[in-house]
């Protein structure tokens, strides 16, 4: 199927985005997600990817939110990266963090 219609791809997103609350209570820190992945650009998912970007890390000092490419969190803990040039959630991690100096 080609055009508007719902494809294989189109599917397994939607799927996916309606099972995201179900799984954000089965969460360890109740992590939230600062970003929907289907609107990001093919080079903002690239860079997320390339930088290895998550949502909640294991590493407790290696967090977004101690990073000194981190600015500005809202209540929910959502704040805007400089490296991603883009929202990312304070509990996060990628490749380029760096210690706020």
């Amino acid at each position: 199927m080609t055009g508007a219609g719902l494809t294989r791809r189109r599917l397994l997103r939607h799927c996916a985005l309606a099972a995201l609350p179900v799984l954000h209570g089965c969460a360890r820190d109740s992590a939230v997600q600062c970003a929907d992945p289907a609107l990001l650009s093919a080079g903002e998912a690239q860079m997320r990817k390339t930088r290895q970007y998550v949502e909640l890390t294991d590493g407790a000092q290696q967090r977004c939110d101690s990073c000194r490419f981190f600015s500005a969190p809202d209540a929910q803990g959502c704040g805007h990266c400089e490296i991603l040039d883009g929202p990312v959630n304070s509990a996060g991690y990628c490749e380029s963090w760096a210690q706020r100096s």
